[in-house]
């Protein structure tokens, strides 16, 4: 908490190894300690609201906190915070796309584990089911007027494709027959169905 902010584009090495070795921990005393520092740095703000990538400092060491409380998506506060973030439509200034779309992969993960979805095929045809496309690529990805600002479409597409790449090829016959069934009419969901398919497919090669 106390530490100084860092100043520039790069990010903080240091900093961002501590918290992946806090991840690494158990207990829900980290887990607090972790969204403590999150919140911290959230409450703070970037230094350049506008541009927040500029700020590597606070970019870089809230997607750690955000990918350390991933791993924890089961406890509750883990859960929460990863849900507040992963919808928060008002604090784009102070939420860069990466940190949301990280957000929403532990509370589409938080989800899954809440409905008891254990099976790797059950997990991808939930998540298939959310599916509208890439979640990048596309001019209206962005909000119009905002600069650097996603949608909440394109969030929750980035999150989902992230985890069924995760998955791995035992999902990917799956993935195959859902674009086979999905129509020439839907083209952002066929063409996001072939991107799961390359990156699983480059992943295991």
């Amino acid at each position: 908490y106390r530490e100084p902010r860092g100043i520039g584009f790069g990010p903080q090495i240091a900093k961002v190894a501590v918290l992946e070795a806090l991840a690494e921990l158990k207990g829900p005393q980290i887990t607090g300690l972790i969204a403590g520092i999150l919140t911290s740095y959230i409450s703070r703000g970037p230094n350049a609201e506008r541009h927040i990538w500029h700020d590597g400092d606070y970019l870089s060491v809230c997607i750690a906190a955000l990918k350390a409380l991933v791993k924890r998506h089961d406890e509750p506060v883990a859960f929460e915070l990863l849900r507040a973030i992963a919808l928060d439509n008002e604090r784009h200034r102070r939420l860069h796309w990466q940190m949301r779309a990280t957000a929403y992969e532990g509370y589409l993960l938080g989800q899954l584990s809440r409905r008891d979805i254990r099976d790797p095929v059950a997990q991808a045809d939930f998540l298939l089911s959310l599916l509208s496309g890439t979640g990048e690529g596309h001019a209206d990805d962005w909000v119009p007027g905002e600069s650097g600002v996603k949608t909440q479409e394109a969030i929750k597409n980035s999150a989902v494709i992230r985890i069924l790449v995760h998955l791995g090829p035992e999902v990917l016959p799956q993935i195959r027959r859902e674009l086979e069934a999905t129509g020439e009419d839907q083209p952002r969901r066929r063409e996001a169905l072939e991107r799961v398919i390359q990156l699983i497919e480059r992943a295991s090669t």
